[in-house]
């Protein structure tokens, strides 16, 4: 999972050897020979930093379960050039995966989705359309509710949460978008994976996220060049980065803020 960190992202998570690295660090933990203070850190803590002994502490075991859970993090929507050439010249399908949405953290658009309500819409976009292999999306985010059938360039395989991450399997088609899909990749082009849904939003804290609301519904999944979810390279809510001026809430006119916010996002929001 991330949290933040005095507004920095960090990335939490338990270590597949966690076991293994605590039983190899005990005898080290219970010994205070191997730890001191560094007087310029202006700080309490005690660290293994400066030691003699340092370089001889059972940290490659650490390490190397540091790294896998790293690279499950980092999982992006990036494609072999070859298997990208080899699937437009055979015909054959890309299959690609990555984070496709993250819950419990503010996106770039300023937005927030609770866990339990991204599970929620997770089970039943599986149940609705993945299961029904109806789980279509497009190049971009268009202005509307449904996903254009002559527009379809993939669909999602499978989805489930890795701690707060809700990572994907997606499909590219051999469709005419599909199809834009396979060579951008082939070029070695990095893409991200973005979700399309309606819903409404509320400010929470003094931060000025947006908490999204339990009248959230998840439409579909789109290819975009700038998520909003960080290292998703992979309201309505086309959660992709509006670069233009972006709406603004006025918190004197009550309800009618929600609809308008609705409406203006149905139509203007990309």
């Amino acid at each position: 999972m991330t949290i933040h960190l005095f507004g920095i992202p960090v990335y939490k998570t338990l270590l597949k050897a966690h076991s293994q690295v605590q039983e190899d660090f005990k005898d080290v933990l219970e010994d205070d020979s191997n730890f001191s203070k560094i007087p310029t850190w202006y700080s309490n803590v005690d660290t293994t930093y400066g030691k003699p002994d340092a370089t001889n502490l059972p940290f490659k075991q650490f390490i190397r379960s540091a790294i896998e859970g790293l690279n499950e993090y980092l999982e992006t929507f990036q494609v072999d050039r070859q298997l990208a050439e080899a699937a437009i010249n055979e015909n054959k399908p890309l299959t690609v995966k990555g984070v496709i949405q993250r819950a419990e953290a503010k996106n770039q658009n300023g937005r927030v989705y609770p866990k339990d309500l991204l599970m929620r819409e997770a089970k039943k976009y599986t149940e609705n359309f993945i299961q029904q292999k109806r789980a279509l999306g497009e190049l971009d985010h268009p202005d509307s509710s449904v996903v254009n059938l002559q527009n379809a360039s993939h669909n999602v395989l499978e989805m489930h949460f890795n701690g707060n991450d809700l990572v994907g399997t997606v499909e590219v088609l051999g469709t005419p978008s599909g199809n834009i899909l396979k060579e951008l990749f082939k070029s070695g082009i990095k893409l991200g994976i973005s979700s399309r849904g309606l819903g409404s939003v509320e400010t929470i804290g003094e931060s000025g996220a947006q908490e999204v609301q339990p009248d959230f519904e998840l439409i579909a999944f789109d290819f975009v060049s700038n998520p909003s979810t960080h290292g998703a390279f992979l309201s309505p809510m086309n959660e992709s980065v509006d670069k233009t001026k972006q709406y603004e809430q006025r918190p004197d006119c009550g309800i009618w803020c929600k609809t308008e916010q609705l409406i203006h996002d149905i139509i203007t929001e990309k």
